[in-house]
């Protein structure tokens, strides 16, 4: 019909003020003037047809939508998230790049606020924001427990202590490494997850507008297993006891599991991703507590194996979200 309408329009407009010498329009047809007499023109193509029937005129409602994105309520919400989407896409690549526990730090709890505040875009909306506000305290409980996990790792009286080369140095041991483990698990566990931390999860991906949805469940999360990848492979040194797996195996085990059963129950097609995110994250959770195991096993192929399949599984999962 668009094809049609521009053919008409283009072939209107080379027809000559005084009339059509070139047999272009039929006996009787005004190119000015509409469509011939007797002719019918159900679509409204033509000039007069548009004058006498208004309907025509009026633009067609994806058109106006198109034009003006805020004038639709996802308009509005979209035009609200806009201007924290490029601070979340940088704080999550801070996060990734930083090489000491500052720049970690600062990325991780940007990447939390600009999430936030995109969650916050429905906002006149009761049930986005209590999201919002779950969301929040959840962010602000993880900060308050990766903060004294690096410190813990940090040597003391070492001039640059939170530099990752600094924290290599020193063997972590007895209730400091376990501490780590807890509070890193109790930290990232949170953010990317994990049950039972998961509670913010499916009501604040919902509540986000679509886009951003899918980057918090494909990359935000994932930016979580990367600080647990961080922390329990590298900065906490390279033997650590076999009961270090149990915890992320548990929690992975219990994440897939409920994670599976509440996708099956879920009706909203974003509650159900957010449900398959929570069961993926299991999975890579799993993964990471065999790579543990294996390497506190002193078995070298093993553990490269899990922590692989678990790194491939984090891919196909972003990938595909």
């Amino acid at each position: 019909m668009l094809f049609l309408a521009g053919t008409a329009a283009s072939v209107y407009g080379l027809a000559p003020p005084g009339g059509d010498h070139s047999g272009i329009f039929p006996t009787g047809a005004d190119p000015h003037g509409g469509a011939p007499p007797g002719a019918e023109d159900p679509a409204g193509l033509f000039p007069g047809e548009a004058r006498a029937n208004p309907q025509a005129a009026r633009p067609a409602p994806a058109a106006a939508a198109v034009e003006r994105p805020a004038a639709t309520p996802h308009g509005a919400e979209q035009a609200r998230a806009l201007p924290w989407f490029p601070l979340f896409l940088a704080a999550m690549a801070l996060t990734l790049l930083a090489a000491d526990g500052w720049g970690l730090m600062f990325g991780f709890e940007m990447m939390s606020f600009a999430s936030w505040a995109m969650v916050l875009a429905r906002h006149e909306d009761p049930a986005s924001r209590r999201a919002a506000l779950l969301y929040f305290g959840m962010a602000a409980f993880a900060g308050l427990c990766l903060v004294p996990a690096l410190a813990l790792l940090a040597p003391p009286g070492a001039a640059e202590a939170l530099n990752f080369a600094q924290m290599r140095t020193q063997p972590h041991e007895g209730w400091r490494a376990g501490a780590v483990l807890a509070l890193v698990l109790l930290g990232a566990g949170s953010k990317a997850g994990l049950v039972p931390l998961h509670l913010w999860l499916p009501l604040a991906h919902p509540a986000a507008p679509s886009h951003v949805s899918a980057l918090m469940s494909g990359a935000m999360t994932k930016v979580a297993v990367y600080v647990l990848i961080r922390v329990l492979f590298d900065l906490a040194g390279p033997v650590q006891p076999l009961w270090w797996a149990v915890p992320l195996l548990a929690m992975g085990a219990a994440s897939a599991l409920l994670g599976a059963l509440r996708a099956t129950q879920e009706a909203d097609l974003k509650s159900v991703l957010a449900a398959s995110t929570i069961e993926n994250i299991g999975l890579i959770a799993i993964g990471l507590g065999l790579a543990l195991a294996a390497r506190a096993a002193d078995l070298p192929p093993l553990a490269a194996l899990a922590l692989g399949a678990a790194l491939l599984h984090t891919l196909n999962h972003s990938v595909f979200k």
